[in-house]
């Protein structure tokens, strides 16, 4: 065999040599955002699938959780009236009351959507604050994603004058109202 003859066999039955790499910047990029987006997406699958696993159904309408003992005998108590509106998109309001001067916590009312919750509570000055949302996690964590939390800048009073005990009624979310709201951040 000839130096010809091996020339020839090597260019017949060698492997062909690897292709460069494209060093086409649009192709680097297009790669990158791929990879990203994917990451992304897996990352929101993750949350999402961690969240679902604490999900709760929303409580009824009347459903009081209390930080105190509950009041019993309509004597002490005044009657909170709650209002919320009617949503198609099925978001929800949780109103906590606390002590107006100590801030300790009093209740924690959910109030379904398109719901008048009643509620007798203990006379008192209170602070109100209102937190909306659509995916109920019970009454430690309130929503999953709240869309807002609002509390007011002055007391809810319920009090006797006279024989006369009164309460009050709020509607939970009116573009004009006589209620002074400030928005809150991390409310928790």
């Amino acid at each position: 065999m000839g130096i010809q003859d091996r020339d020839y066999y090597w260019e017949r039955h060698a492997k062909p040599a690897p292709r460069p790499r494209c060093n086409n910047p649009r192709s680097t990029t297009r790669q990158a955002l791929v990879w990203i987006a994917a990451m992304l997406l897996t990352t929101l699958a993750v949350k999402v699938a961690l969240i679902s696993r604490h999900l709760q159904p929303f409580p009824p309408a009347g459903t009081v959780h209390w930080y105190i003992d509950p009041p019993h005998g309509f004597s002490t108590t005044a009657r909170l009236t709650l209002k919320a509106p009617a949503d198609q998109r099925l978001t929800h309001f949780a109103v906590l009351l606390h002590h107006w001067d100590t801030h300790q916590p009093v209740a924690l009312i959910p109030v379904p959507t398109g719901a008048i919750v009643t509620v007798p509570m203990p006379l008192g000055r209170y602070r109100l604050t209102v937190v909306k949302g659509l995916l109920w996690q019970g009454p430690e964590k309130l929503f999953a994603y709240e869309t807002y939390a609002n509390e007011s800048l002055q007391p809810v009073a319920l009090f006797r004058e006279g024989p006369r005990i009164v309460g009050s009624e709020i509607e939970l979310e009116r573009m004009v109202g006589n209620m002074e709201m400030k928005a809150l951040r991390g409310a928790r």
